[in-house]
Order: C-alpha cells, then sequence, then structure tokens
C-alpha cells in the first residue's frame, strides 16, 4: 500500500488507477477513502495516516479489536483459597 500511495502522491498514477491497485490488493475502498480522495486528490497532499484509516474505517466494527473492557464473572476471575 506504501508503494502504491507515494506513486499516486508523485503523480505517477491517477486517482482512478490508485483506486484499481489498491482494489487488486483486495482492498475495497472505503466512503471515507472517497471523501479523502476528492479532498486531497487535486494537491496530493494526502497524509499516509489518513489513507490508512480510511481503509481501515469499516473493518473497525469492534469484532476484530480485543474489549479490554470485558465484565468477568466473580467465579472466573476469584481466586480459590486453600481450605484446611
Amino acid at each position: 500500500v506504501r508503494r502504491i500511495f507515494a506513486r499516486w502522491e508523485r503523480g505517477f498514477v491517477s486517482n482512478a488507477n490508485f483506486r484499481a491497485e489498491l482494489e487488486g490488493l483486495g482492498i475495497a475502498p472505503t466512503a471515507e477513502f472517497e471523501r479523502l480522495l476528492t479532498t486531497y486528490g487535486p494537491s496530493r497532499t494526502m497524509p499516509f495516516g489518513k489513507l490508512m484509516y480510511a481503509l481501515q474505517a469499516e473493518e473497525n466494527d469492534g469484532r476484530r479489536a480485543r474489549n479490554h473492557h470485558e465484565v468477568r464473572s466473580s467465579s472466573a476471575s476469584a481466586v480459590m483459597a486453600p481450605t484446611g
């Protein structure tokens, strides 16, 4: 993705070819990607971080992320004290 981005940023690849090359990698353009391309396309000043965020925006639906605030039952987290 970085190489394709660099070629687009330098003007070697058109917006349409940029989109097509990403699709060729199996990356589906998101609505956010299309918005950024419209905004930054003419000047080629899109930050790479914004591109990556835009491509991952629709995948970040919570199913793939770890739940760090998971509530565990007290029996699962309780340590059993020795009885005697």
